[in-house]
């Protein structure tokens, strides 16, 4: 008979074998499943003329970024080519409309079953969203394809909207069964996986001197320095001095002097997750414009000229990009930071709690300092994750180097803040498991005395 570990309650499991292992292999399981989806091509295409097309780009093509976010799968015409970004781009409309008068605020506001109502339009438009953008997928490789015509896009396009509704049932199932936020995990997923061949791709372009050895210790430099703001500001907070009334218990007045903490970037990498979203869309909806052959003969043949130098226009490194990326950015984050910060009921509670700001009064005026506190944090956090993110666009401004553009800041941002917040959420289970067991133990010891 085997003799239980010093320490350990008989029945209860520790490793892989607790709830935490068991989450974090549900995890690992996930991301397998999901990478192996990667390497599996849609029906029809003929992936010689893909490689060749995907090798021969353009550096600032958006595909490569959008690429980089797939974890390689647009390059190999994956069922998984379209990764969770339709479901990003219905989530934001959906909640965009929730906050406006209509049915979907009434059902917001209704409660559990509401949200699940919200849940399941959402998953409608993600449907959608996705046979749209594999259609204009199919469109901009059709002269690749095995066989052309509507046969071959309408398939190809309710391939990639299966695959785009497989991944996001993976999240969720994540969000259940794993431990983080699935949609960004599969996300960050993609991105590691597509970081050895960038780095590779940096190295072999080393060595043939197309960049030269100052620029790339300028783009490690870079990167060193991107991982260094990120976690300085993500860990850094705005605290707000908070007291108590004075109690008197018979023997002394005591007065406690806590914080309330304020996070500079409280929506984290979720503007950055949107924004990009959107702009991968955009350039989706361009595409699809500039292969309509029967418009463009109404138009007299001026239509795929406009929409082509649009889409010039929306590639990485052009200005008029990096302006509308910048300002997504900044528009998601106050957007995000808005639906998460209730200031009212973080004023309603101290006010229950008898605690109080010094100088401010309770109640609304508390509300109205509070907020106004964290609109600046706020603006604070916008400029940041729209300077992180665009810096090596800039940078990139004026040379053609792809290499660049997938060290991106927005891949940088969210490899460091997922992990970071799985990190977090992990080291919460842990502390919960033990003091869950601690709570047992002293329990069990009452009983015995």
């Amino acid at each position: 008979m085997s003799k239980a570990k010093l320490g350990q309650r008989p029945g209860q499991k520790t490793g892989l074998g607790s709830e935490l292992g068991q989450r974090l292999l549900f995890v690992i399981a996930a991301i397998i499943i999901y990478r192996l989806g990667t390497y599996i091509p849609i029906p029809g295409m003929n992936m010689a003329d893909i490689q060749d097309a995907i090798n021969n780009r353009d550096a600032g093509d958006l595909s490569a970024f959008a690429n980089l976010f797939s974890g390689g799968a647009i390059e190999r015409m994956s069922i998984f080519a379209l990764g969770v970004m339709p479901y990003i781009s219905a989530s934001i409309v959906i909640q965009l409309l929730s906050h406006m008068p209509g049915k979907l605020k009434d059902l917001r506001q209704s409660g559990t079953q509401g949200r699940r109502k919200i849940l399941q339009y959402t998953r409608y438009l993600t449907l959608a969203v996705a046979f749209f953008q594999g259609v204009a997928l199919c469109l901009a490789f059709q002269e690749r394809a095995l066989y052309a015509g509507p046969a071959f896009w309408l398939v190809g396009g309710f391939t990639f909207a299966c695959g785009a509704m497989f991944l996001m049932w993976l999240g969720e199932q994540i969000n259940e069964r794993g431990i983080g936020n699935g949609i960004s995990i599969l996300i960050l997923a993609g991105i590691v996986a597509s970081m050895p061949s960038v780095f590779g791709g940096l190295v072999s372009s080393a060595k043939s001197g197309d960049v030269s050895t100052a620029l790339v210790l300028a783009i490690f430099a870079i990167i060193v320095a991107l991982f260094v703001v990120i976690v300085f500001v993500e860990t850094s907070q705005r605290r707000i001095p908070i007291h108590y009334a004075r109690q008197q218990t018979g023997m002394a007045m005591g007065q406690n002097a806590p914080y309330l903490p304020l996070k500079v970037n409280l929506a984290g990498v979720i503007p950055v997750i949107f924004a990009t979203a959107i702009i991968i869309l955009i350039g989706a909806v361009l595409s699809f414009m500039s292969n309509l052959d029967v418009l463009n003969e109404g138009l007299g043949g001026s239509f795929t000229r406009y929409m082509g130098l649009a889409t010039a226009k929306m590639q990485s490194g052009q200005p008029i990009y990096i302006l509308i990326f910048g300002l997504l950015i900044v528009a998601f984050t106050f957007f995000y930071t808005g639906l998460v910060f209730e200031n009212k009921e973080l004023a309603d509670d101290l006010k229950k709690s008898g605690a109080f700001i010094q100088g401010v009064r309770p109640g609304k005026a508390t509300a109205d300092y509070i907020d106004h506190v964290q609109s600046r944090l706020t603006m604070v956090g916008a400029i940041y994750l729209a300077g992180v993110v665009l810096l090596p666009e800039v940078f990139n401004m004026n040379q053609s180097n792809s290499v660049l553009l997938q060290f991106g800041g927005a891949s940088i941002l969210i490899i460091v803040v997922v992990i970071m917040d799985l990190v977090q959420k992990i080291q919460a289970m842990r502390m919960s498991t033990q003091y869950e067991s601690l709570m047992k133990k002293s329990h069990l010891g009452r009983k015995r005395t």
